[in-house]
């Protein structure tokens, strides 16, 4: 007798720590209008108040009043196409979510998200080609620019680098050189 008196408290328990306090039902969908009737249940075992609905981090709306235990609540929403997580609050502190596929069917939802991914792996694919041709680029404008130089239609700057320096090094020791004569006149 203990046993089942103890097996019984078990499922009970089980029962009450696995049920959902709020569950969230997608009742119906027009993807063509965003029309959508969502349901939620309160199975918390105790009334609640003020119901706060959320769908992810864009929409907001709020049922203000007493949420009967066992009651059902249904708002009608416009919701664009997507998977989009679906958070119920109540004032006592009693939350739930869950993502909704909002759309004929999931095999969509599936196929906009493979598309986009796909998307991204095109742009991904392009920014690469890009960089190889600005690379190819480069190293054929200086394949172009020795042929030149070697041809002799375009000087090679270091020559004229290493004049300009030695020049500057003159003025500075003529500069010097005067000064001492200078100088040395004085004295």
């Amino acid at each position: 007798m203990r046993k089942i008196l103890f097996a019984l408290i078990f499922i009970l328990m089980l029962d009450i720590v696995l049920a959902e306090d709020i569950e969230i039902n997608l009742i119906e969908y027009h993807p063509d209008s965003y029309y959508a009737r969502l349901q939620f249940r309160n199975n918390a075992g105790k009334d609640l108040n003020d119901l706060n609905i959320k769908i992810g981090d864009s929409f907001e709306t709020s049922s203000q009043g007493v949420f009967k235990d066992g009651a059902n609540y249904n708002a009608i929403l416009n919701i664009p196409p997507g998977e989009h997580l679906v958070s119920v609050s109540t004032k006592e502190g009693v939350s739930s979510n869950k993502k909704v596929y909002f759309s004929l069917s999931k095999q969509e939802v599936k196929e906009e998200i493979s598309r986009e991914q796909e998307a991204v792996r095109e742009k991904d694919e392009l920014r690469r080609a890009a960089e190889q041709n600005l690379e190819l680029a480069q190293s054929q404008i200086e394949i172009e620019r020795e042929k030149a130089m070697n041809l002799g239609i375009i000087k090679e700057s270091k020559k004229m680098d290493i004049i300009l320096i030695g020049a500057i090094i003159a003025f500075i020791v003529g500069i010097i050189i005067i000064y001492w004569f200078i100088r040395g006149k004085k004295e």
